[in-house]
């Protein structure tokens, strides 16, 4: 018992000797594992509550926007289920920090030096992870390859922007809206370029409504009648059926650019965190 007394009072004076030489943090540093990350003292956790584990490939380097997107496209952890904690199955939950340290690893993996990203939304709702790379050509860019569910969903469900593929480009500012944008329309990763996209998909929409009302009053004026050729009221429903094909093409050739559907805005962030 009085050498039990000993080791803790030596173990006490050895931890204050280092609190006054390091410091506060310094000290808290030091008593943490190398193996896991770290945000506020606490440890970062998986959707299991175990720790996110990061392995680093000391040969891993960086590499152009190209070859990040070649990478993204092949790796399929996007394609993994989303698994919320607390589901009613009791299936071991699979989340956001999750597919961020998966694709980090994969990475890692081929070579590829990568961040694992943590970030807060200023409403102080949960936050979400996501991966970076520090490209050649392009500088810092952000990937989120969390499959879908709470963080990942369509507008449009049943549109054909997913064909099964839940990697998107992801475009984050302090202070700024979190967006994301498919692969497919993602030509740029600069923020600049989401706010365009932004806001073509904001004329798409109200174009988009217009015509379809457009289209309901039209097939109500025409149903059940018949026209004669060439009469004023002919002319008229000729001119407005150009009209709306005219709009369908706009619409169409919109769509090539900027796909049918867009995933969901998740809100305004408020800190951004890398771990390399």
């Amino acid at each position: 018992m009085f050498n039990k007394r000993k080791y803790i009072i030596l173990i006490t004076l050895v931890c204050l000797a280092l609190l006054s030489v390091t410091g506060c943090d310094t000290l808290q540093k030091l008593l943490q594992n190398p193996d896991y990350i770290y945000e506020n003292g606490a440890v970062l956790v998986d959707g299991a509550d175990q720790p996110i584990h990061l392995i680093n490939n000391p040969a891993a380097v960086d590499v152009t926007f190209k070859d990040v997107l070649a990478f993204i496209r092949l790796d399929t952890t996007d394609l993994k289920e989303y698994i919320d904690r607390g589901n009613p199955e009791g299936i071991t939950p699979f989340v956001c920090s999750d597919f961020a340290e998966a694709v980090h690893n994969n990475s890692e993996s081929a070579g590829i030096r990568t961040a694992y990203v943590s970030i807060d939304w200023e409403d102080g709702s949960i936050g979400h992870a996501l991966d970076a790379f520090e490209t050649t050509d392009a500088g810092l860019v952000y990937f989120d390859c969390t499959g879908k569910g709470v963080f990942s969903q369509l507008e449009e469900p049943d549109s054909t922007i997913a064909l099964g593929i839940w990697d998107k480009v992801a475009y984050l500012e302090v202070g700024k809206k979190y967006g994301v944008i498919g692969l497919a329309y993602a030509e740029s990763p600069d923020y600049s370029f989401f706010e365009q996209y932004d806001q073509k998909w904001t004329e798409y929409k109200q174009l988009l409504a217009e015509y379809n009302a457009a289209v309901i009053q039209y097939n109500q004026e025409i149903e059940g009648k018949v026209f004669r050729w060439n009469t004023p009221e002919y002319q008229r429903l000729q001119a407005w059926e150009a009209e709306l094909n005219n709009k369908e093409n706009i619409l169409q050739e919109m769509t090539l650019e900027i796909g049918d559907s867009r995933f969901r805005p998740l809100g305004v962030v408020s800190n951004i965190v890398m771990y390399w």
